[in-house]
Parts: structure tokens; C-alpha cells; sequence
């Protein structure tokens, strides 16, 4: 018997169905999201990191007969599995009590595994009335900013590079608030082709926040391109089987020595700044686009939040028990 906890991988025979669409190249690691409702089968809710994908309700329909069958075949609905297409896509399912979640991702990482979880559970708080109704409904207005907050605004910051792709003006019809899009189309004629979030908020005398949600929502509609420099703050790791592909003896992935040695220092502990505070980089500002590539490809990974949760307690422990040292000397 497969245990609930258990991530189940399933093997590629799956693969003779057409997925093309999966090997276009992208600097995105996310590519799809859905949620389905695992009795209708349907995906009420779905979207596209990347335009162009396949309709997620025949994608739907597939990732809803591979569960019954090991439904079937285990006894059990298994809460976590995934399967791999080829080297460069993964089908991430997280199950919830009577939705699955599902992620087209280049590469697994914990942190997007746990946002997976979290929008799962949010999903089925916030629709428990669409548990039993067979159709597609049209209400995930805030729900969508919801998923967007979590997997695009929490990882934009000062640094981020934005790129505005070529027919940017023909796309602004699709921003849902005027305001928004006033604001989008002033900060977009300003720059030639890509810029970051802090020359924006300077040059157009707008707080960091105000551009973050701008520059995130444009992303999350197809208008511009993100690349996810990271923050001094940021706890960063390596993800699951990527040891291999960045210290490759080739170095495919063209990467400095002084990135090779800060990736190899990062421990999912320690913050950026004091990894970098005690090895010399003849170029700060090229290194950190170097991680925000690889950040964005998914070969490293910022620490979920359940780890940072873990941190958190533990730096509290450690301070009341160094306080109560000092108290009985």
C-alpha cells in the first residue's frame, strides 16, 4: 500500500499522447496551473505562466483518468505524485479532500511543490459550493490575484529585471482595472526594451509596492517578461537533482566562477548577503542576474515557506536560551 504522503512518480508511457506544447523554450520554470474537481473532472480554474499551452480541460481529463487508475490500482487516492515528460516538463499533482491541483513545471522544486499545497487548500476553503456542480464558473476574480500574489509578487523585488515583449500595446486590452493599465502604459513607453523595478519607481516617482503589483500584474497577463533577481534577505538552495547539471565539468550553463562558488556555499540557512559578504566577486550586479536565471529555471530555489517557519522558531528558541544562560551565568 502507497502512503499518503508519498510522492508517487509515474512512468513515461503517458508520453505517446501529443504535448508539443511542453518543449518550447521559456525562461519560466512554471508553465500551466489548474485545479480540477476530482469528480466532474473539470478544470474550473486554470492559468497559462506561459501563452500558448494546451486547453487545460483536455489536460484536465488526462490527469483525472491517470488518478483514477492508481486510485484503482492502490486502493488509495495518493495526495502527491508526479510525471515526467522527457527532460524538460513535469506534471506536479497535489490532491486536496475533492479538488487536484495541478503544475506543468520544468523542474520540481520545494517551494513551488508547497505554493502548489497552499493554493490547493485556499482553493477549497474559498469553493466549497463548487464541490458538487458540474460546469465552469466564472468567480475567481480575487482568487486569481490571490495565486499570482503567491507565485509572482513574493519573488519580485528592487532588483527584478523587467522585459516588455514586442506587442505589448496590442495586450493592454486584457488588464482587468484602468488604472492599471494608465499606469502600465507610462511606465512601458519610458524604457526601451528591459529595465528594473527600482529605475521604474525612480523615474516615474512611484513606491516600490505600487510598481511590484504593476510590473506583476503586466507579467501575469502575458505583457512583460520577469527575471527574478534576488534580495539581500533571500534564502536560497539548490533543487532536487540540479548538483549535476550547474557543476557540470563543461559548465553548459556558462556561469562565472564566483557564482559556481556562492551556489556552492548555499546552504538553506544562510541569506544572500552574508553568503556574499565573505567571498570576493569582481561583479555583484552580473551575478545576481546569473542566480535570477537560474532562480528562474528552477535549479535553485528560495526555501519554502515551512522551512522558513522552522528558521523562524528555531532563531527564537536560540535567543531564549541564550538569555536564560546570561540570567543563571
Amino acid at each position: 500500500m502507497i502512503g499518503q504522503d508519498e510522492i508517487i512518480e509515474v512512468s513515461k508511457t503517458a508520453q505517446e499522447i501529443s504535448f508539443d506544447i511542453f518543449s518550447e523554450s521559456t525562461n519560466s520554470n512554471e508553465k500551466l496551473l489548474l485545479i480540477l474537481n476530482r469528480e466532474t473532472g473539470l478544470a474550473p480554474y486554470s492559468h497559462e505562466f506561459v501563452k500558448g499551452f494546451q486547453d487545460p480541460q483536455i489536460l484536465s481529463g488526462f490527469i483525472s483518468a491517470i488518478s483514477s487508475f492508481m486510485g484503482e490500482v492502490t486502493g488509495t487516492n495518493p495526495s502527491q505524485w508526479k510525471t515526467v515528460f522527457g527532460s524538460d516538463s513535469i506534471l506536479l499533482v497535489e490532491g486536496g479532500e475533492w479538488s487536484i491541483g495541478v503544475l506543468v513545471a520544468s523542474k520540481e522544486t520545494i517551494e513551488i511543490r508547497s505554493k502548489l499545497r497552499t493554493i490547493i487548500r485556499e482553493f477549497e476553503d474559498c469553493f466549497e459550493f463548487l464541490r458538487d456542480i458540474e460546469g465552469i464558473q466564472n468567480t475567481f476574480f480575487d482568487f486569481d490575484n490571490y495565486v499570482r500574489r503567491m507565485f509572482v509578487d513574493e519573488r519580485v523585488t528592487n532588483r527584478t529585471t523587467v522585459t516588455k515583449i514586442p506587442e505589448w500595446r496590442s495586450s493592454m486590452g486584457i488588464i482587468d482595472l484602468p488604472s492599471t493599465t494608465f499606469y502600465l502604459i507610462k511606465i512601458l513607453s519610458e524604457f526601451k526594451d528591459s529595465t528594473t523595478v527600482q529605475k521604474i519607481a525612480e523615474s516615474q516617482n512611484i513606491k516600490i509596492d505600487k510598481v511590484i503589483e504593476i510590473v506583476s500584474n503586466a507579467f501575469w497577463n502575458g505583457i512583460v517578461k520577469l527575471t527574478y533577481i534576488p534580495s539581500d534577505n533571500d534564502i536560497l538552495e539548490l533543487s532536487d537533482n540540479s548538483t549535476a547539471i550547474i557543476f557540470e565539468k563543461s559548465n553548459p550553463l556558462k556561469l562565472s566562477s564566483s557564482c559556481l562558488r556562492i551556489v556552492a556555499r548555499f546552504d538553506g540557512r544562510a541569506p544572500i548577503s552574508q553568503i556574499m559578504s565573505s567571498t570576493i566577486i569582481p561583479d555583484k550586479e552580473a551575478l545576481l542576474v546569473s542566480l535570477g536565471s537560474l532562480i528562474n529555471r528552477g535549479l535553485i530555489q528560495r526555501i519554502s515557506m515551512e522551512k522558513r517557519f522552522v528558521l523562524f522558531n528555531e532563531c527564537i528558541l536560540s535567543n531564549f536560551i541564550s538569555q536564560g544562560a546570561s540570567i543563571i551565568g
